[in-house]
């Protein structure tokens, strides 16, 4: 994976939200990182989803694999197995509720990767090599199916040879028939390349049979339907690889078709079946932009439309999809996935595994009524220190399913709450040769003097008023010289359980200032909460293009944290701080000084202080 973004364009909303009522709600609506509390330094990675045991549709487990954390020997893989919980609102007060191991060699000279469940939930097929790959089999071992997580990491019998090591070849990815019956897997056992194999596991061991049939390329990946008619895989046979399927109901050598008829000249990887086998999920470049970190699509097979599914500007990919299908209020069938992502850097040490779905990236927002006071809002005038916005809804977005309140029932509420994947965000829209700027919204205004958000009915309809500062909102306007009569401010939020979009825009009278923008390049605001106990949000103000590095001090002027350099536009800035030096440690209690910098040589600083 390509490293990720420093820096992410964030809004921030106030710790006084509430907490959502559903398990299922997460950072932003089901966007929900899963692992980031569970305190295993080395990489989550290849999610793979335990179909039982589940309560309501969501499934209880699921495995990913890990990087032994012995020096010199990192490239060893370990296997656990994970609560498939969301992160908001919950707290597991013994980590060891969260992931237990189920496949590990402490000595980690034996490496265990690419965990895949068979449909009832009792055998977990994975690769078994040497440390540095050198010998290559595929087991099946069974595990107790309990809701339990020490009974569930709990072995049944020995583990059974599936693919022995054949050597001078590589056996890997094995994905179960879905009735369970089978694997399907890669390997270059025919000595030439890569190819789709398929091998019977019950009732008794057979041989491997081979499905694809090209000495020339390389085919990897495969996903077995849910019709088990047909394999998903990824083949270079083009270049870049792409998706195929082979028909395995046509005589050998199968027909085999590309899964996006015109697929774009990029590699695309990894593929997952939707719950109805009409679509196929894989990961493939940000806006199919080879320049570009990967995120998760999906493609609808039949109408060949497709999605880019993004949570920020960091990487995704090894999405494995749910065999449960959920409903949104307003009736889109939608399944969730886990991926592994580098979502949220640096505020969590990734890559992490995920849990989202498609709802908030692949369907146009809902109507929602947005009004801004002060409003002619004077740059740098009296009155309010803050910014306030009424959100309603219209009678359409009701009808789909959805109240304007922070709370559910009966219909969807809105998400409000302060995390990387913010909800609401207010937007200062682009002047016509400059970028938006998303504004995070101040927890100091939460200290008993503003609240951040209320929940108010006005002539039999509820409403939410959301505070931002006034302070944030007009440095943006002035560093980007937005100033008229009618300035355009969006604000967006989502839904609290399947992160609908609702967005409103609102155009806003602004008066220009008697003096000019503050001549420096980059201003840090204080960071909040403050003091903080483990985490806190520093953000900054950029006036012009250009790169910007921020770096923790303690009091002695030693370096504690560097954070990535990155290129910004114009416009209001967040990174987190988790209270961790550079080698993942926390940092004692005591004074620290955040400091910003940019390649104009302009810098600020800021005293935070961490109370442990």
């Amino acid at each position: 994976m390509r490293p990720a973004l420093a820096f992410a364009t964030l809004g921030i909303i106030a710790a006084s939200a509430l907490s959502p009522r559903d398990a299922r709600a997460g950072f932003r609506g089901a966007f929900d990182p899963l692992t980031v509390d569970s305190k295993i330094w080395n990489r989550y990675e290849s999610p793979a989803l335990r179909p039982l045991p589940e309560a309501g549709g969501i499934e209880r487990f699921f495995a990913f694999t890990t990087r032994s954390q012995i020096v010199g020997r990192e490239a060893c893989r370990q296997i656990w197995l994970h609560r498939n919980i969301s992160r908001a609102g919950t707290t597991l007060g013994d980590v060891e509720l969260a992931r237990q191991p189920l496949l590990i060699d402490p000595t980690a000279h034996i490496s265990y990767l690419d965990p895949a469940w068979s449909p009832d939930g009792r055998f977990l097929a994975y690769v078994q090599t040497d440390a540095i790959g050198s010998s290559m089999a595929i087991y099946v071992q069974e595990f107790t199916v309990s809701d339990d997580i020490y009974e569930a990491v709990t072995p049944v019998g020995d583990p059974m040879l599936v693919v022995p090591n054949i050597p001078n070849s590589t056996s890997r990815h094995p994905d179960w028939s879905p009735d369970g019956q089978s694997l399907t897997f890669d390997s270059t056992m025919s000595g030439m390349s890569y190819d789709i194999y398929t091998v019977a596991v019950f009732p008794s061991v057979g041989a491997p049979v081979r499905r694809t049939f090209d000495d020339t390329t390389t085919e990897q990946n495969p996903a077995w339907s849910p019709d088990g008619t047909r394999i998903a895989y990824q083949t270079e046979i083009f270049g870049p690889a792409v998706i195929a399927i082979v028909d395995l109901t046509t005589p050998s050598p199968h027909r085999w078709t590309l899964a996006e008829r015109v697929p774009a000249p990029i590699y695309h990887a990894g593929p997952s079946w939707s719950s109805d086998g009409r679509s196929i999920y894989y990961h493939a470049p940000k806006n199919e932009d080879v320049e570009q970190v990967s995120d998760i699509w999906k493609l609808d097979l039949f109408s060949q439309a497709k999605c880019d599914i993004s949570i920020d500007l960091a990487s995704d990919s090894e999405v494995d999809v749910s065999h449960y299908l959920h409903s949104s209020p307003d009736g889109i069938a939608f399944n969730y996935f886990l991926f592994a992502s580098m979502a949220g850097s640096s505020s969590f040490l990734g890559p992490n595994i995920w849990r989202g779905e498609f709802i908030y990236n692949c369907f146009p927002p809902l109507s929602m009524g947005v009004k801004v006071k002060p409003n002619p809002l004077k740059i740098g005038g009296s009155g309010t220190t803050v910014v306030t916005t009424t959100l309603t809804f219209p009678p359409e977005t009701i009808a789909a399913g959805y109240q304007c309140s922070s709370t559910d029932g009966p219909l969807e509420g809105v998400r409000m709450r302060a995390t990387i994947l913010a909800s609401p965000t207010l937007t200062i829209l682009p002047a016509p040769v400059s970028g938006g700027s998303i504004l995070p919204l101040t927890d100091a205004l939460s200290g008993g003097v503003f609240p951040i958000f209320a929940d108010k009915v006005v002539g039999g309809s509820p409403q939410i008023e959301v505070s931002w500062s006034r302070a944030e909102v007009e440095s943006v306007l002035m560093l980007k010289g937005l100033f008229g009569d009618h300035v355009p401010v969006r604000i967006d939020a989502y839904s609290n359980l399947v992160g609908r979009t609702l967005r409103g825009i609102a155009y806003i009278r602004v008066t220009p200032p008697a003096t000019t923008a503050p001549a420096g390049a980059v201003v840090l605001q204080q960071n909040a909460p403050n003091p903080f106990n483990p985490s806190t949000m520093i953000r900054f103000v950029t006036r012009e293009d250009g790169n910007v590095a921020v770096r923790i001090f303690d009091v002695r002027g030693e370096l504690v944290r560097a954070f990535a350099e990155q290129r910004l536009a114009p416009g209001s800035h967040s990174i987190g701080w988790d209270g961790r030096n550079d080698r993942g440690q926390d940092v004692s209690s005591g004074i620290y000084y955040a400091e910003a910098s940019s390649a104009s040589g302009s810098h600020d600083r800021i005293k935070m202080t961490l109370l442990r």
